[in-house]
């Protein structure tokens, strides 16, 4: 193993991350444009749970060891960005739902639209980072990530859904959207996400996607989950492309519950299966002191472990989505943590 400073590998990772970007508009196509710094939450959103223009982001919760390499905390322009559309598609494209009146009205057909795409976008994003990223530790540490095999089949499934999408924005083909849930509450959430997810079990623990399938014929199929603390209010939604029928159960099981019951589900996706969720700075010290946090999303982990092939993807579901889980952590969606 190469002998590397925090330093170097700190600097090893920010050049990596930006390997793979693209050299143009992946909505518009115009080649070398002036890339805007696009934001996955919107700016407006991100302000209300900033403290001194900072803003606590999920590696806080995710790991400690990862802190030294990973900033904790960030400001507004840092946070959630991705760079592969023009500045002009940013404006055109997200006009309607990057409106702060707008968004606190329950969601047309084509503010939803708007949100799956740019979820689409900064998933993209995410994977060129992680394809330069793991480049980035072979070359230095002689690792590979088990899940390096897998980019293919990200890909296909990545550039699929968003075409699909780009087609639906030109009027060319139409989707529909089931909002799962939607949700105004009448006090502002410590937590922001934008985020499209792979579930990849139901609330009893039946598989929706298989992530280990590698028949490029079998696409995994995304749920849009968005939390925006706002002004004077939450909103919470949760909606899925109808065409999606494997969420059908997921949809029933769902909708069975009472309201706090789908907050609390809400929150623990969010803390179990993403990264990308950002946090007032000031939040109660227990949450980043609360192991049942720390279990839940170094969770997030195993994933790659399964990768592995060490544990049957059958089996690993039930790890993810057992119901039971959400009440080992604090629900950041519930009136008890609210900021105001």
């Amino acid at each position: 193993m190469v002998d590397v400073s925090l330093i170097d590998i700190k600097k090893g990772f920010t050049q990596s991350s930006k390997k793979y970007r693209p050299d143009k508009c992946i909505i518009c196509g115009k080649v070398n444009p002036k890339f805007c710094n696009s934001h996955s939450v919107p700016r407006f959103v991100l302000k209300n749970i900033t403290d001194n223009g900072m803003i606590t982001q999920s590696i806080s919760l995710i790991s400690d060891n990862a802190v030294n390499l990973v900033a904790d905390k960030k400001g507004i322009r840092n946070t959630g960005t991705f760079h592969n559309i023009c500045v002009e598609c940013d404006g055109k494209v997200f006009s309607d739902y990057e409106d702060p009146i707008a968004i606190k009205r329950k969601p047309n057909m084509k503010l939803l639209l708007e949100i799956a795409i740019k979820n689409t976008l900064f998933s993209i994003e995410k994977k060129y980072l992680e394809k330069g990223v793991n480049e980035y530790t072979k070359e230095t540490f002689g690792a590979l990530q088990p899940l390096e095999e897998y980019y293919k089949y990200d890909w296909n499934d990545m550039w699929s859904r968003l075409l699909r999408l780009k087609k639906a924005l030109i009027n060319k083909r139409k989707i529909e959207f089931e909002l799962l849930f939607w949700a105004k509450l009448d006090y502002v959430v410590p937590i922001a996400c934008q985020e499209e997810i792979v579930l990849i079990a139901d609330l009893e623990g039946h598989v929706i996607n298989d992530v280990f399938d590698k028949d490029l014929r079998h696409k995994m199929q995304c749920l849009n989950l968005c939390i925006y603390p706002l002004d004077d209010c939450s909103v919470v939604m949760l909606f899925v492309d109808k065409s999606y029928t494997k969420y059908k159960p997921f949809s029933k099981q769902f909708n069975e519950k009472d309201f706090d019951t789908k907050l609390s589900i809400i929150n623990y996706i969010v803390l179990s299966l993403t990264e990308d969720y950002y946090i007032y700075p000031n939040i109660k010290n227990d949450i980043f002191k609360n192991n049942g946090v720390k279990e839940i999303c170094s969770d997030l982990h195993l994933v790659h472990s399964d990768f592995a092939g060490n544990i049957d993807p059958k089996d690993s579901s039930h790890l993810f989505c057992l119901l039971k889980n959400r009440m080992k952590i604090p629900n950041l969606l519930s009136k008890k943590y609210a900021i105001k």
